[in-house]
């Protein structure tokens, strides 16, 4: 796992979480931005991570969010399950070889005939010649996003990673979200990322589906971030909130949580409809590139 980290300056904060938990432990601790309160009129029930409503969050309480995100979120997990299944038909990962050996599963005629006690064929595991890829889930989309888009989008994710580590590419894989303000001249960045799987762990498919296919964790779980964050500049940020970023836009931040990693974009992976193959692709040629 990796150690939480903050990177903070002039116009930017950036922080990282090693873990669901730790960003829960996070934001369930730390005071509200006063310069962020200010600006709201210093009444917490008009924070956008305390709406009561659920329309576009999916969830009436930024308590409720916060438990899906660390019980896991069954029902989605079902929905992406399901559209999973459907996606994975047909799709198997090269786990083993057929060798010659003295003993196996069945005989190779021609051999066992010629008198070599080679003669039988079993089944071998592959050398381990893994390598290790990161992948960045920039989870941000429109509120205009149908939720059934977005849990199709992380199913393909889900399938792209299943591919990619049968056939011998390990994934850490994180969440990551971003957004930017500009006044008098000046960018203006915040952007937040939590570790949702190690490379040496299997894949937590229900720990997994909130983060990359639930809207709370962008307008509960990052709002309530924005809202918290000790940056020095909340005053200077505009529409409270600021605007959609791009994390690869803070590549000393990305680079200091994973190298040269897979950035995953949810908007267009949904508006583009690009599927698990596209993300396979894109990390094969990465992990070609690594050597």
């Amino acid at each position: 796992m990796i150690n939480s980290f903050i990177e903070k300056g002039a116009n930017h904060y950036y922080e990282c979480f090693g873990s669901l938990q730790e960003l829960s432990e996070a934001l369930n601790n730390r005071p509200y931005n006063k310069e962020f309160l200010r600006k709201m009129g210093g009444r917490i029930e008009r924070l956008a991570s305390n709406y009561s409503i659920s329309d576009s969050s999916c969830t009436a309480s930024f308590n409720e969010a916060d438990r899906l995100m660390l019980e896991g979120d069954v029902e989605r997990y079902n929905m992406i399950r399901n559209e999973q299944m459907r996606i994975d038909t047909g799709i198997s990962g090269k786990k083993s070889n057929l060798v010659k050996s003295c003993c196996g599963s069945f005989p190779c005629v021609p051999i066992y005939l010629s008198g070599c006690p080679k003669n039988m064929y079993s089944k071998r595991k592959c050398p381990d010649k893994s390598r290790t890829v990161s992948i960045i889930v920039e989870t941000q989309v429109n509120t205009r996003v149908e939720a059934k888009k977005i849990i199709n989008a992380g199913a393909e994710i889900l399938t792209a990673i299943s591919i990619l580590e049968r056939n011998g590419i390990r994934i850490n894989l994180f969440a990551a979200n971003c957004s930017c303000s500009c006044k008098g001249g000046v960018r203006y960045n915040l952007a937040m990322a939590v570790k949702l799987k190690d490379a040496g762990s299997p894949i937590d498919k229900l720990s997994i589906s909130y983060p990359i296919a639930h809207p709370s964790f962008l307008r509960r779980h990052f709002f309530r971030f924005t809202e918290t964050c000790e940056c020095s500049f909340m005053g200077k940020y505009s529409s409270n909130y600021g605007f959609t970023g791009r994390i690869e836009r803070t590549e000393n931040f990305v680079n200091a949580f994973c190298k040269n990693p897979v950035i995953i974009t949810m908007e267009n992976l949904i508006t583009l409809d690009c599927g698990y193959k596209a993300i396979v692709n894109d990390v094969l040629a990465k992990s070609k590139k690594q050597g």
